[in-house]
C-alpha cells in the first residue's frame, strides 16, 4: 500500500518513498499501470516511476493540458486517464491525448469497470 500526501509518498509503515527524486513532494494521486507508478503532483506535473527505478517526467512544457494533477485512474485496458485544472487526457500506446471538458477545473476520474466517471 502507498499514501499519497502533501509531503511525498509513504509505506504502510510511514516510510517515505521517492521523495527525493519526484519534481514535487506534493503528491495527488498514484496509479499503476503497465509502464509503472504514476505519480500526479500538486504543481508539478505527473512522474512515472518505472521498474528499473528511472523516473520520467512531464508537464505543461513537455504535453500536459496542466502541472496541477488532480486524479488518476487506470481502466480495464491499462490506460492511465488523469483530471486536470483545465481538463480530462489519457495516456494511450505511449501518448497522452485531450478526452475532454477543455479549460475545466476536473476534480476525479475514476475507472467504475465499465467507463471512466468523470
Amino acid at each position: 500500500m502507498l499514501v499519497a500526501s502533501s509531503e511525498g509518498a509513504f509505506d504502510e509503515t510511514g516510510t517515505a518513498l521517492l521523495a527525493a527524486s519526484l519534481p514535487s513532494p506534493d503528491i495527488t494521486s498514484l496509479a499503476r499501470t503497465r509502464e509503472g507508478l504514476w505519480v500526479g503532483t500538486f504543481r508539478a506535473g505527473l512522474a512515472l516511476v518505472r521498474d528499473d527505478s528511472s523516473i520520467e517526467t512531464w508537464n505543461e512544457a513537455r504535453g500536459l493540458l496542466d502541472d496541477r494533477i488532480n486524479s488518476l485512474a487506470v481502466d480495464d485496458d491499462g490506460d492511465l486517464w488523469i483530471a486536470t485544472d483545465r481538463g480530462v487526457m489519457e495516456r494511450r500506446q505511449g501518448r497522452f491525448e485531450l478526452r475532454g471538458l477543455l479549460d475545466q477545473h476536473v476534480t476525479l476520474v475514476r475507472w467504475d469497470g465499465a467507463s471512466i466517471v468523470v
